[in-house]
C-alpha cells in the first residue's frame, strides 16, 4: 500500500521505494529505505507530514505515491509515552 492511503496517527513501515531513479535518490537521501518506521503526522490534499529517523518531512504528492508501507507494531508505547525511541511520534 502507498503511504498516501494511510490515516494520521498511523505508524508504518518502508517496504520498497519506487519511481523513477532521481525520486528513489531523494527518497533515500531523506531517510526512506525498506524497514524504516514511518509515522504519518498529518496530511493535506497535496501534501503529507511524516516523522522519519527522528525529523519531521513534508511530502508532496508524487513523492508520497513512490514510497510503499506495511502497517507497523505499536508494541504498547507509541502513544502512551512509554516509547523510548526516536521514532515515537510524539518527539
Amino acid at each position: 500500500m502507498q503511504i498516501q492511503s494511510i490515516d494520521q496517527g498511523q505508524l508504518m513501515i518502508v517496504t520498497a521505494l519506487g519511481g523513477s531513479k532521481e525520486v528513489r535518490a531523494i527518497l533515500t537521501d531523506l531517510g526512506f529505505t525498506p524497514g524504516t518506521p514511518v509515522g504519518i503526522l498529518s496530511r493535506s490534499n497535496e501534501s503529507i507530514i511524516v516523522k522519519v529517523r527522528g525529523s519531521r518531512i513534508m511530502l508532496n504528492n508524487l513523492l508520497a505515491s513512490a514510497i510503499n508501507v506495511k502497517q507497523g507494531r505499536d508494541e504498547g508505547g507509541l502513544y502512551s509515552g512509554k516509547c523510548q525511541s526516536q521514532y515515537c511520534l510524539g518527539r
